[in-house]
């Protein structure tokens, strides 16, 4: 970026279903026109966010994947750093429990951990079910409450996907719908 010293950058990015690779970089030159960067020179990259899509162990004999690498990124969001580090400590755990001769510490518990699996696999069932839907599910999030607090609770961290998937039973769903989105009527 013109005036920015070495080693800094500003990263603006977009993402989406792999179906939509060819159609991001058109989006992304909108974003940043709506930013007014417009038509400036930019470097562009293009990276896969490595998902972890069946039940394959992370760990074989001396080998042990964590984060990125053991493909342990949300599916939602494409973030990975939280199940990086939680991997990672799990991973420590492992390794010192090994080293101390418990032979039994050669197997990770699950796929990811304790309290990683369960949360990206509901992640998964979510961003499937919003990629499938795309436009009406945008267009629920913009225009009832519910779906949109429920939204930024996942995002801000109050709540977890695992949580919201539980309480995602139709009867739940639509009486919340129903009862939120009187707020959105106009008055007559």
């Amino acid at each position: 970026m013109p005036g920015s010293s070495r080693g800094e950058a500003l990263i603006i990015g977009v993402g989406g279903p792999v179906h939509q690779g060819p159609q991001l970089k058109r989006y992304h030159a909108r974003l940043l026109s709506h930013l007014g960067l417009g038509e400036q020179s930019f470097p562009l990259a293009a990276h896969l966010i490595p998902h972890r899509v069946t039940p394959r162990p992370i760990m074989r004999g001396r080998v042990l994947l964590v984060g990125d690498a053991a493909g342990l990124a949300d599916f939602w969001t494409g973030e990975g750093i939280f199940s990086a580090l939680h991997s990672a400590r799990l991973a420590a755990q492992q390794i010192l429990r090994f080293s101390r001769g418990d032979r039994g510490a050669h197997r990770l518990p699950g796929p990811g951990g304790p309290g990683v699996t369960p949360e990206l696999t509901a992640s998964y069932h979510f961003a499937k079910l919003f990629n499938y839907f795309g436009p009406l599910a945008f267009r629920c999030l913009e225009r009832y409450d519910y779906p949109w607090e429920v939204f930024c609770r996942v995002m801000r961290g109050d709540r977890s996907f695992e949580e919201i998937k539980k309480r995602c039973r139709p009867d739940i769903l639509f009486r919340q719908l129903l009862v939120k989105s009187v707020r959105n009527r106009p008055l007559t």
